[in-house]
C-alpha cells in the first residue's frame, strides 16, 4: 500500500465519520434523548432506520456503478 491510498483511506473514513454526526444531529434536532418527548424519541427511531436504509441503498447502488 502507498502513501497516496494510506491518505485516501483516512480521509474517507474521517469523511463519513462526519458525514453520519451530522446526520445523527439533524434527526435529533440537537436535542439529547432526555430532553425528548417520547413521540420524539419514536420520529427519531423512524428517521434513523430511514436513514440506515438510504446508507445501505446507496452503498448497493455505489457497488453497481463501479
Amino acid at each position: 500500500m502507498n502513501m497516496n491510498q494510506l491518505i485516501n483511506m483516512v480521509m474517507r473514513r474521517l469523511v463519513s465519520r462526519g458525514i453520519n454526526k451530522g446526520i445523527d444531529l439533524a434527526v435529533n434536532r440537537g436535542r439529547q434523548r432526555p430532553e425528548q418527548t417520547p413521540d420524539e424519541r419514536r420520529d427519531t427511531r423512524d428517521a434513523r432506520k430511514t436513514t440506515q436504509t438510504a446508507r445501505q441503498r446507496m452503498s448497493i447502488l455505489s457497488r453497481f456503478l463501479r
